[in-house]
């Protein structure tokens, strides 16, 4: 800092009045700052969203491994333990993730659901003759 600036704020800093409001003015800086730090770390590392892959074209009764990918706000990813559904038809999925194509053929959009405490992720299938 320069001598006219450091002046300056040893003359503030020599009145009560003034020495009060940058008192007042410095914690409420701090207060600010804090709060902003911590809801903008709040979020991370928790669970966003999920990324089912792959989206697959199968041929009816063959089997595919399905892959869920947790993410956080800030896109980092985040371990899970996904539970597996098929939404609708197409075919079925074992805990594990091992998707069987079902006999009918056709697209099946968002079929696959990959969910953790009520975030989920869908992954579409087109089984084939």
């Amino acid at each position: 800092m320069t001598n006219i600036t450091m002046d300056g704020m040893v003359r503030a800093l020599r009145r009560p009045r003034n020495r009060t409001r940058i008192w007042a003015a410095i914690a409420v800086a701090a207060v600010t700052a804090s709060a902003c730090s911590i809801l903008a770390m709040s979020d991370t590392g928790l669970l966003a969203s999920i990324t089912v892959t792959p989206n697959a074209t199968l041929a009816a009764t063959s089997t595919r491994q399905m892959r869920a990918t947790g993410l956080d706000v800030t896109g980092r990813m985040v371990n899970i333990v996904p539970t597996w559904s098929v939404a609708g038809s197409g075919g079925t999925i074992t805990a594990d993730g091992i998707f069987t194509a079902g006999a009918v053929s056709g697209v099946f959009d968002g079929a696959v659901v990959a969910s953790v405490k009520g975030v989920s992720g869908r992954a579409s299938i087109t089984v084939t003759p």
